[in-house]
């Protein structure tokens, strides 16, 4: 009933037909309008297709997809180990270079307050890596548990 609540509201506000429709945790939302159809999905797993490799663990904070005539850009926000901070910063470097982007590299901080931002450049999409060391916990006895949140996006170019 809410899908269907939330469609009357967009459907009237941009004159275009909606679908809304939930399942699994995720929401997706199409629009058909005079230029075609475009969807949009919020999901928390790795939607279908996602180009940038993955480690063996991570888990997924949130996940965005949007398709259009150029192709699917995504966003997604994961957590590693804090151990694995520097071996992911190399990994998707190596990865970004290696697929023919034009990289730039930003590197802050020290042991406790790490931050790298890797911007990719190429003809077809701009991709994104942005990583941080995070605390995540803080338990009774003042002990603090810190993980690598990484953000990805990949934005296909028109």
């Amino acid at each position: 009933a809410a899908n269907s609540i939330a469609e009357k509201v967009v459907e009237q506000a941009s004159g275009n037909n909606v679908d809304i429709s939930s399942d699994d945790g995720g929401l997706t939302m199409s629009v058909e309008g005079e230029d075609g159809t475009q969807t949009v999905s919020f999901n928390e797993a790795l939607p279908d297709g996602f180009p940038f490799p993955v480690p063996d663990t991570y888990e997924v904070g949130g996940a965005f997809s949007y398709d259009s005539d150029a192709g699917t850009s995504y966003a997604v926000v994961m957590n590693v180990s804090a151990d694995e901070f520097d071996a992911m910063s190399e990994m998707y470097q190596s990865w970004m270079e290696n697929e023919g982007f034009t990289v730039d590299v930003t590197k802050m901080g020290d042991d406790m307050s790490k931050l790298v931002l890797l911007e990719g450049e190429r003809d077809d999409v701009s991709a994104g890596v942005s990583m941080s060391l995070e605390a995540v916990s803080n338990d009774d006895a003042g002990n603090v548990t810190y993980a690598t949140v990484i953000t990805l996006s990949w934005d296909v170019k028109s």
